[in-house]
């Protein structure tokens, strides 16, 4: 872990949290999935860490863009249980600003997931498009569904 921080030129006080969390999945994913074991664990880690500093730095910049954009125009309650939106359109809006968001917080595997399943797709033929499991779509949609809570609970 530490080689991966020097080879990327990362400081271990800044960094370190967020990479011991994709060497940790790596660790869980390693010991439990057997499509892994013809591959060396290093390798499995590496690509995992590679995996959690990426969706850190997307998740980092988006925050950011998402951040300014709200400085500028105002802040958007994108979830108000309870309380009906004015109109179509603004429901409309405010579903369509929701999704955006959740985008920025989940990986591009999660959300062609999503898509697919929004459009009606079967668990079956999900999982068989994306080459995995139905147990893994089904706690790729698990995770969505936990960002999503997160999102409304964040409004």
């Amino acid at each position: 872990m530490y080689q991966f921080l020097h080879q990327h030129g990362l400081s271990v006080d800044d960094y370190y949290d967020i990479v011991i969390f994709g060497f940790l999945l790596a660790v869980q994913r390693y010991l439990t999935d057997p499509v892994l074991t013809p591959y060396a664990f290093s390798t499995v880690a590496w690509s995992a860490m590679e995996s959690a500093l990426r969706n850190h730095r997307r998740t980092s910049r988006r925050r950011l863009r998402l951040h300014t954009s709200s400085l500028r125009h105002g802040r958007y309650r994108l979830c108000t249980p309870g309380i009906p939106s004015e109109n179509e359109w603004m429901s409309q809006l405010e579903t369509t600003l929701l999704l955006h968001s959740l985008a920025a917080m989940v990986s591009t595997q999660q959300m062609e997931v999503l898509r697919l399943r929004a459009q009606g797709a079967s668990l079956r033929s999900i999982a068989a498009q994306q080459k995995m499991t139905i147990k893994q779509i089904h706690e790729l949609l698990e995770d969505v569904r936990s960002i999503l809570h997160k999102l409304c609970n964040e409004c």
